[in-house]
């Protein structure tokens, strides 16, 4: 158990989360294992003072906390979400979020016409902090245009034909959760209008962007890629691109982007044979060199795309091990070749929930563990925001943190059971 000695008497407590009330108060951290370059490191005494840690004691300790040995990391982030969205689930996600742990967040896609109020409630509760990349940029009849006018149809039976034809032909949330730029002229024109929703970054979608002139719907292709690209940089946004295929992270590294949404082929459970080995040339590895790009493979899709519903199991659907083996031994020896040519990589599930993607990736020896705990703690997090002292316990250093009963390096059960986060020197949970 976790002795907390507390000088001053300031904490709230609410049903799923507390938060303390006192401003600026010191907090002294006792008997801790920390995590530190890949290995957990026993630690006599931290403090937190002024939201930083320090090694060096304050003039006044306002809390003592005694860890009692117990193992302490740096908080997680979750590089691709859709959560923080809907104003109605805010909340809810918000708590949800934290309650895994993730203390940054990465939005990539949303409607731009809730962010305003999204991020008054995130200012007001300070638990999670989120970068938004706003409505993404697209083609004509490229994802993500489906999904949204889905949502807003309201429609249940989306896929029946007609059906079908009314959402391919709304455009309720075009300008909103999505921009068509089919050409230099669409960019020029509504890119100030873009700019005004006010974007951490900019999303774009390569979908088989090298296959345009033998494909319907076409992506968007690299001259506009390559205009946004150039744009962005001039408003001093980063962009991150959604990939389907090796082509299309080929094409994202010519026009200078650094972060990719997806692996490619992270869908190989549709396609009849999986591609072959990922290859670059002298020219593209010396881009790769350059710009250091940075991957959030979203390797838990796998799970989802190996269920398969027939009649067998009367479309209620069930896991195919066949697909799912094939798939993972893809993942895995795709991710082994990226880190090769000098790809790093992020952690984002493309789902609803964060912790089993970070699961996934340690029950299924994806990089090793270590490796892992550091993607999840130290370099997602600075991908999210860069600019910031997060992801190490070192002076100066914002002061957040989530305690372990036991080492989850040996248990990863564990990272389902933190028993006390603090955020910026203030106790949460």
């Amino acid at each position: 158990m976790i002795k907390l000695i507390m000088k001053i008497l300031c904490i709230s407590f609410l049903p799923i989360l507390f938060y303390s009330n006192c401003a600026g108060q010191t907090i002294k951290l006792l008997n801790g294992n920390y995590y530190q370059n890949g290995q957990f490191k026993k630690i006599s005494s931290l403090y937190i003072a002024n939201a930083v840690f320090s090694f060096k004691q304050p003039e006044t300790v306002d809390t003592v906390i005694d860890l009692n040995g117990k193992f302490i990391l740096p908080p997680f982030a979750e590089a691709h979400t859709h959560k923080i969205d809907n104003p109605g689930d805010v909340n809810k996600n918000i708590k949800s979020l934290v309650n895994e742990g993730v203390f940054y967040a990465l939005v990539l896609n949303n409607f731009s016409s809730n962010v305003e109020n999204n991020r008054k409630i995130l200012a007001e509760t300070k638990w999670l902090d989120v970068a938004f990349a706003n409505g993404g940029i697209t083609a004509t009849g490229q994802h993500p245009s489906f999904a949204y006018e889905r949502t807003l149809s309201g429609l249940q039976e989306w896929w029946l034909p007609e059906n079908t034809r009314k959402i391919k032909n709304s455009k309720k949330a075009e300008n909103d959760a999505y921009w068509i730029m089919d050409n230099n002229a669409d960019v020029d024109a509504k890119w100030n209008a873009f700019l005004k929703t006010k974007p951490d970054i900019v999303k774009v979608y390569l979908m088989n962007a090298a296959n345009n002139t033998n494909q319907e719907p076409k992506s968007l292709s690299e001259d506009i890629v390559q205009n946004i690209a150039t744009k962005a940089k001039k408003a001093k946004l980063r962009v991150v691109a959604h990939i389907e295929t090796l082509s299309d992270l080929k094409i994202g590294l010519r026009c200078g982007i650094r972060l990719y949404a997806h692996m490619p082929y992270y869908n190989a459970n549709f396609l009849k044979e999986l591609p072959a080995d990922y290859t670059f040339s002298k020219a593209e590895i010396k881009l790769i060199k350059k710009l250091k790009p940075v991957i959030i493979p979203t390797l838990m899709v796998n799970e989802d795309f190996s269920i398969v519903r027939n009649e067998k199991n009367n479309f209620k659907g069930e896991l195919d091990s066949i697909i799912y083996k094939r798939v993972l031994n893809f993942q895995r020896n795709r991710i082994q070749q990226l880190k090769y040519f000098g790809f790093a990589f992020a952690i984002g599930s493309d789902r609803d929930t964060f912790l089993p993607e970070l699961i996934y990736w340690l029950k299924n020896n994806i990089l090793e563990k270590s490796t892992v705990f550091t993607i999840a703690t130290k370099i997602t997090p600075l991908l999210i925001f860069p600019d910031r002292k997060i992801g190490e316990f070192r002076n100066g250093y914002e002061g957040s943190l989530l305690v372990f009963n036991k080492n989850p390096l040996e248990d990863i059960e564990e990272l389902k059971k933190i028993e006390l986060s603090i955020k910026n020197g203030q106790i949460l949970k």
